[in-house]
């Protein structure tokens, strides 16, 4: 969960993709003062799961 506390909009730059709920791949998030994002792993997250946008070219944990 990305939050901005801040009285002004403010860019975060992420150091991986993530998907947003539904699924489209972010890598960076504009928030407005005083919002909130809910981002999820989606790209290698080595939940012991090849799902969402993984796969065996992106995930070496993939079966």
């Amino acid at each position: 969960m990305l939050v901005n506390g801040a009285s002004a909009p403010r860019t975060i730059v992420l150091s991986a993709p993530h998907c947003e709920l539904r699924n489209a791949l972010v890598s960076s998030v504009t928030l407005a003062a005083g919002a909130a994002r809910v981002l999820l792993a989606c790209t290698c997250n080595f939940d012991g799961q090849c799902n969402n946008r993984e796969t065996r070219a992106t995930c070496a944990g993939c079966p």
